[in-house]
């Protein structure tokens, strides 16, 4: 899964931001943000480090079923540059003798985990004049996320899948709720086990 670093140092920044403008490389540990008009990759700033000016934003992450590398809260974050688009799709699909997908390679670290504007919201940025924008998690996150059908984060065990009348009779029964925003079924993280062997049953391997 794709690491966030939350702890990057004033030296770090100081050296990200020297050619911020002009970077087109991904650097691991920072998270992209799908803006209005560019991808732009952030660092998460230790909480000691001095003022970062125009290039420091306030990233706030709500509660949410929905599974993230961050916990909900305030991050200071810093715009260290501008992302260019992925040269390769997604995911690419090794196809088996049968003529089915038998392997996904993700490669999720080049794609935004997090854009602007519609979608179902997990948080707000908020850069220094008070400006604020929703956020909410890209479709390739998502798909990233719920490769399983499953996934858990600290506050619940959520479930992405196609309608099935019998998976929302038994889900239910489980204590699952239905979340239309984020179009998931959620269930308290203590069933785990038990949501994970329904989704075997009714929807397979």
């Amino acid at each position: 899964m794709l690491t966030v670093r939350t702890d990057w140092t004033h030296e770090e920044l100081k050296a990200l931001l020297q050619d911020g403008d002009t970077r087109t490389e991904r650097v691991p540990g920072t998270l992209l943000i799908q803006l209005p008009s560019w991808t732009v990759q952030f660092a998460v700033a230790s909480g000691d480090i001095p003022d970062m000016g125009d290039a420091e934003y306030e990233l706030t992450i709500d509660e949410s079923p929905l599974p993230l590398p961050l916990q909900p809260g305030v991050y200071r974050v810093v715009a260290v540059g501008r992302v260019g688009r992925p040269s390769e799709s997604f995911y690419e699909g090794h196809y088996g003798a049968d003529g089915k997908l038998a392997q996904r390679v993700y490669r999720l670290d080049e794609y935004p985990m997090l854009r602007a504007g519609a979608g179902a919201r997990v948080g707000a940025l908020r850069d220094k004049r008070g400006n604020s924008l929703p956020v909410a998690i890209t479709d390739e996150w998502l798909s990233y996320a719920y490769r399983d059908r499953v996934a858990v984060s600290n506050q619940a065990v959520s479930v992405r899948a196609p309608y099935n009348d019998a998976f929302v009779r038994r889900a239910k029964t489980l204590g699952g709720r239905w979340r239309p925003a984020e179009k998931v079924w959620v269930f308290p993280v203590q069933r785990e086990d038990e949501v994970r062997r329904l989704v075997q049953e009714v929807y397979g391997g």
